[in-house]
């Protein structure tokens, strides 16, 4: 699983050219967004022959993606396949729940 920071408006493209991205906004001042970045690193270390791409957007460098897609909390997931939206969740993630976002993005 590999973990890509945004860096510039490239967002649709990056849902569009992985099969499967999990989406990941969140900001340096949002404590529960750094205890999920954590999270998701020690996951990704784990997980590293998974076909899912998780991009990680920073909330106060692209506000205007927050609102386009409904983005209201942090942190915030929302996971794409073949560039189109199949899960979201505000808040943190359980073990639980990443695991049926594995299973979400290997159908």
């Amino acid at each position: 699983m590999e973990i890509i920071e945004l860096a510039d408006q490239n967002f649709s493209a990056l849902i569009n050219t992985y099969p499967a991205v999990l989406v990941y906004f969140t900001a340096d001042w949002c404590t529960a967004c750094r205890s999920s970045g954590m999270f998701l690193s020690r996951i990704a270390e784990r997980h590293e022959d998974t076909a899912l791409t998780v991009v990680k957007v920073d909330a106060d460098k692209f506000p205007d993606l927050l609102k386009l897609h409904e983005v209201s909390s942090l942190p915030n997931f929302q996971l794409y396949r073949h560039g189109g939206r199949v899960f979201q969740k505000a808040g943190t993630l359980s073990v639980a729940v990443f695991n049926k976002i594995l299973r979400l993005a290997a159908q």
